[in-house]
């Protein structure tokens, strides 16, 4: 047994080992458990895309936002349907107004959404080079004060010249050709050309024709001009002798005669092809419309075309999946998809000048003849200019009117005098 002075040394010296240890681990630092890994949050974005399509292409349409959104990490498109563009304006505006990100939509939509101060100006988004890779015909109804308001989807709606292959082998290059053929092609019940004589937009390609256009740079309408006064004397040449032309028809009159094989050339819309392509009795072709001899300038038919469109002032989250999915649905090889199914001509120069478009019989000479077009200004109402040169085009037809004083009275039209 220990002597009671050296069990009190132990006992001294074991206490002290004792306290340096547990001073050292509350000095220390405390091990935590480990915490579960967590996987960032994704951002959740959500989109609402107002359309007007036809059913197919809605269809289509929606497949194609929802395997974007499954793609897009935290992105959500919802797609919702409008019937017409008064509908739409007034269902965006107001105290109860509907949510929207993207709509898509014409000229008309672009201009009433515009003028609300609601559309987003894309060209501060989207970089020159991006947006010069859209033909011009198809950006112009979006451009205004300076900027580029939407994203051209497809164009349309322009004239073009069909023609009988059973009756003309080759079709005309000029006005000049033009007219000769048509005096050839024309005996007993048959004609050499046939278009809807009383609608303004049949008058429109021989305007640029002439070097003239519906309005300026402004947008001011242009209507009594002498562009528009040689427009007029042509359009009535064609009419007014025994040039091959049939007198003042119809559209409907214009149609009937061609598909029944009793015209040999037929001006008439893009939309032909498909409706004419369901003749299984007419063995028909296209081309684009011909040069004005006098001038050498291509005819230039109106172009319409619809637009994505982004809400102005989206919080940043948005304003970058708007963007992605514009660029998305811009993209050629999706712009030549939708020929392919729909019909529907890109706007994008490297989709229209692909050669597997180029190279189609009918959408390539389309695909020519829109890029030779002309659009209106953002703003402009094609009605309005059409309705207003309707009247003095009847009355010029019908000899009541002289080419100069039919142009002065459509001017005079937009103005109520």
């Amino acid at each position: 047994m220990l002597p009671a002075r050296v069990w009190l040394i132990v006992q001294l010296a074991l206490l002290a080992l004792l306290s340096a240890g547990f001073a050292a681990r509350q000095s220390a630092p405390i091990a935590a458990w480990p915490e579960p890994a967590l996987s960032p949050t994704p951002v959740l974005v959500h989109l609402v895309l107002w359309e007007n399509l036809p059913p197919a292409q809605a269809e289509a349409l929606l497949t194609e936002a929802t395997s974007f959104s499954r793609q897009a990490s935290g992105l959500t498109l919802e797609v919702r349907h409008y019937r017409d563009t008064p509908q739409l304006l007034r269902a965006l505006s107001g105290p109860a107004a509907q949510p929207w990100q993207l709509a898509l939509g014409d000229a008309s939509l672009a201009a009433g959404l515009h003028a609300q101060g609601a559309l987003e100006a894309l060209d501060a988004h989207f970089s020159g080079t991006f947006l010069e890779s859209f033909v011009e015909p198809t950006l112009t109804g979006v451009r205004g004060e300076g900027h580029i308001w939407g994203l051209p989807d497809s164009a349309g709606m322009h004239l073009l010249l069909f023609y009988n292959r059973t009756l003309l082998d080759t079709p005309p290059t000029d006005t000049q050709q033009l007219f000769q053929l048509a005096g050839q092609l024309t005996h007993g019940d048959q004609w050499g050309l046939v278009l809807n004589s009383y609608d303004p937009i049949w008058v429109i390609p021989w305007l640029a024709g002439y070097g003239g256009w519906l309005t300026d740079g402004e947008g001011r309408p242009t209507l009594d001009s002498p562009a528009m006064v040689q427009a007029l004397n042509l359009y009535l040449s064609w009419h007014a002798r025994l040039t091959g032309v049939a007198p003042s028809v119809t559209y409907t009159e214009a149609r009937r005669l061609f598909t029944q094989g009793k015209a040999a050339m037929l001006i008439d819309g893009e939309w032909a092809l498909s409706e004419l392509d369901q003749v299984q009795t007419l063995n028909w072709g296209v081309a684009p419309l011909p040069t004005v001899s006098e001038s050498g300038r291509p005819a230039a038919p109106l172009v319409m075309a619809r637009y994505w469109l982004v809400r102005r002032g989206l919080p940043s989250d948005q304003i970058q999946a708007a963007l992605r999915w514009l660029s998305f649905v811009s993209g050629p090889e999706r712009q030549l998809d939708w020929a392919r199914r729909f019909g529907s001509l890109p706007t994008r120069r490297l989709a229209l000048e692909d050669p597997r478009l180029a190279r189609d019989a009918y959408l390539g000479v389309s695909a020519r003849q829109l890029q030779a077009g002309r659009g209106l200004l953002m703003g402009v109402d094609a009605n309005y200019l059409l309705d207003a040169m309707r009247g003095p085009l009847r009355w010029l037809l019908a000899g009541a009117m002289s080419p100069e004083d039919a142009a002065h009275a459509m001017q005079a039209a937009l103005s109520g005098g």
